[in-house]
């Protein structure tokens, strides 16, 4: 898996002590999700470390074709799986590529990345950092994973970005640039190209 455990672990247990942790499972393929992001893995590649992180926190793993959302306040409610099995198949939507810039905006206590479309529009987004610190190409399972794409969005239009490869999709979503003070910022960076 090319999510780094360090990631994976905050991702998880931020989840879980807020809106939930949504775990699933369907075959051979384990979903994470958080209220802002979701992880579908293989579970050949999700390291041992990080299922018993999740179990540590859950208790436990769904069945086969089950799912649930599991919160350190109210336990454990299980829930249909076909509303969340998408982020594949919204993955494979995803053919506009977005560069990671070096340029980062704080606002609060939050850091975020600008991202650039490679269009010709150069439309800008942000994204929490957390996400581009996350994926780190030496975790990968090379017996399984061979590349990472990403990110990638489903036009310039977009509320979130993917990361994928054979094994492992991951959906970040982005901040609403429109309701940061720093919206104006954001936009004046579509003038310029930023891999310069």
């Amino acid at each position: 898996m090319f999510i780094t455990q360090k990631a994976f672990r905050a991702l998880i247990k931020q989840a879980y002590t807020g809106a939930g942790l949504t775990v699933g499972r369907r075959g051979d393929r384990l979903l994470f999700c958080g209220s802002y992001w979701g992880i579908e893995v293989m579970r050949e590649v999700l390291p041992n470390k990080s299922l018993a992180a999740v179990i540590e926190l859950t208790g436990e793993l769904p069945e086969d074709g089950g799912l649930f959302k599991a919160t350190k306040e109210g336990g454990i409610q299980y829930e249909i799986p076909e509303t969340y099995w998408d982020i594949t198949a919204a993955a494979e939507k995803a053919k506009d590529y977005y560069k990671v810039s070096n340029v980062m905006v704080q606002s609060g206590d939050k850091v975020y990345r600008v991202l650039q479309a490679e269009s010709e529009q150069r439309e800008t987004q942000l994204i929490n950092n957390l996400f581009i610190d996350a994926v780190e190409p030496k975790e990968m399972n090379f017996g399984y994973e061979s590349y990472i794409e990403g990110p990638l969005a489903a036009g310039t239009n977009t509320h979130a970005v993917y990361w994928k490869n054979e094994a492992c999709v991951m959906d970040a979503f982005l901040m609403r640039k429109e309701d940061m003070k720093e919206y104006e910022l954001v936009e004046f960076l579509k003038g310029i190209d930023l891999e310069e």
